[in-house]
């Protein structure tokens, strides 16, 4: 699976506590079932509401959209059109 290019622009610096929020959870991404949060990969971003409030997270290889609750708010973009058995 290939990652389309795209352009994130850090809003802010994150707090300890938004950190932690983002770190546990899931390891794996529900949507694209890759590997986000490993000993050396951390591939959530953080999504931020409109008030500037961490309000989830965003997988960096499929950019599907979570709340922090690892509950899909926003399918991604895929970049085939591969259908795979699970």
């Amino acid at each position: 699976m290939e990652k389309k290019p795209s352009i994130y622009f850090p809003v802010r610096l994150a707090s300890k506590t938004e950190l932690k929020e983002l770190i546990y959870g899931t390891n794996y991404c529900p949507a694209c079932d890759c590997e986000v949060i490993g000993n050396t990969v951390m591939s959530k971003l953080p999504y931020l509401d409109s008030m500037n409030k961490l309000s989830g997270w965003i997988c960096d290889i499929c950019e599907s959209v979570f709340d922090l609750k690892d509950n899909l708010v926003q399918f991604g973009s895929f970049d085939s059109s591969d259908i795979y058995e699970a």
